[in-house]
């Protein structure tokens, strides 16, 4: 697949079965952005920053610009609230593994079905997010090492559910496989970067100000709920990318599409005639 037919790709894979990519998307981000909205209740939003809505947005003791916080506790909370969101990509990621690789072998499994065999391994993809948590911290500091660690991790997800390694042997099979075509995955992240920002950015904005307008002891409900609606789209779409990658990576280096036709192939000739 060329760069382009990834990022088409990961629209197609969202609407193959819009119903059930919604529902794992749902069921997996829904509660990340609803924490990550509670954790940041009483920080100013950009709206607030923005002063977009005037007195409607600075009105009720939520607003922290009038009513004053501490710049330490907002970062922390801040920071846990981002790796709540990151880990319900890395949780997504092996939700929608399980789902996409069916249909590329010929199954099709059920949206609880793709859950729960994301749930049988969800310790191991939290520890595989904990193995490369403090890298991506590095990288939220200083940008120029993101631009190295996001596509060499960017498989690790789906290496667990198709592979069944460990967390450290996840983050050293993504390491493995990127790195032989690190050209072409580090243009294919920067360009499916680049569409979900723009459509984050043009979304987000939207959030926020329905948040700005809820009254001050639901706003972190409403922007919570509205996150959790953007990440609907832009979440699916990400994954798909890094699901895409992976099949496009394991069948130019290792021959993973020959690997299963032969296994097609033996499978009907071992099956009893009729």
């Amino acid at each position: 697949m060329t760069m382009i037919d990834k990022l088409d790709g990961a629209f197609a894979v969202m609407k193959a079965r819009p119903s059930r990519v919604v529902a794992v998307t749902a069921a997996v981000m829904l509660p990340a952005h609803f924490l990550g909205a509670f954790l940041l209740r009483g920080s100013p939003s950009l709206v607030d920053q923005l002063g977009i809505l005037g007195t409607a947005s600075s009105s009720g003791s939520s607003n922290a610009l009038s009513t004053g916080y501490n710049p330490f506790v907002t970062l922390v909370f801040a920071t846990l609230a981002v790796g709540a969101s990151s880990l319900g990509y890395m949780l997504l990621g092996g939700a929608l593994t399980p789902l996409v690789l069916s249909w590329y072998t010929g199954g099709d499994i059920t949206a609880g079905e793709a859950l729960r065999a994301m749930g049988r391994r969800a310790p191991v993809l939290v520890g595989a997010y904990l193995v490369v948590a403090p890298l991506h911290m590095l990288s939220a500091l200083c940008s120029l090492p993101g631009l190295f660690f996001t596509p060499v991790f960017l498989v690790m997800a789906p290496a667990i559910m198709a592979e069944g390694v460990g967390p450290v042997q996840a983050a050293k099979r993504s390491w493995e496989l990127t790195l032989r075509r690190f050209g072409s995955v580090f243009t294919t992240v920067g360009l499916a970067w680049l569409v979900a920002s723009l459509l984050g950015s043009v979304l987000g904005i939207l959030v926020q100000i329905a948040g700005a307008a809820t009254p001050s002891a639901w706003r972190w409900v409403a922007t919570g709920f509205g996150q959790g609606l953007l990440s609907l789209v832009v979440a699916p779409f990400g994954v798909g990318v890094a699901l895409l990658v992976y099949l496009d990576l394991r069948i130019r280096a290792e021959g993973l599409d020959i690997e299963l036709g032969l296994r097609d192939a033996f499978a009907a000739s071992a099956a009893p005639a009729s």
